[in-house]
């Protein structure tokens, strides 16, 4: 039995020379594109990274922020981070929990060693502390919204006739 992703763009790139690996990829990646929602979101993630990586690196970052204002900016910023990475999963339960956090963690991980290269700038353990809050709250918001979503969207799928057994 193959492992192969079932998606239409990979079916129809499927052939020689391709690994699993790549039509894993471009599973994933038809996911993500064939939903705008989730194109939103992931726009928004990488506008986010952006502006974390690319403008906190110019002279105006510097003391932007005073503390200890700057640790709950950490935390906003990472919990819509968490969120959007979720939302843009198009994952559902302990996976895209799972996803959103890890992916705040990383970028907060990066964003902090970042910051030891910049001049004016420092790195901290408790500006990374802030952001797993902040990632850890997206996640966990963006999961009880979607526990919440699928409880108010009861909907039978495929046929309209067939009603889901009590």
């Amino acid at each position: 039995m193959s492992s192969r992703p079932s998606a239409p763009l990979a079916e129809a790139a499927s052939g020689p020379g391709l690994t699993d690996e790549v039509l894993i990829a471009m599973s994933l990646l038809e996911r993500v594109v064939t939903r705008p929602p989730r194109v939103a979101a992931l726009l928004l993630a990488l506008a986010i990274v952006f502006g974390l990586l690319v403008l906190g690196a110019e002279p105006f970052a510097v003391g932007l922020i005073p503390t200890p204002w700057d640790k709950l900016a950490h935390a906003a910023v990472f919990a819509v981070l968490a969120a959007v990475i979720g939302l843009a999963s198009g994952l559902r339960g302990g996976r895209m929990f799972a996803l959103a956090l890890a992916g705040a963690l990383l970028v907060g991980a990066l964003d902090e060693w970042h910051q030891l290269y910049l001049p004016g700038r420092q790195a901290g353990l408790d500006d990374l502390a802030a952001d797993a809050f902040g990632g850890l709250v997206g996640a966990s918001l963006l999961a009880v919204y979607g526990k919440a979503c699928e409880a108010l969207c009861d909907k039978p799928h495929g046929n309209a006739d067939r009603r889901r057994a009590p």
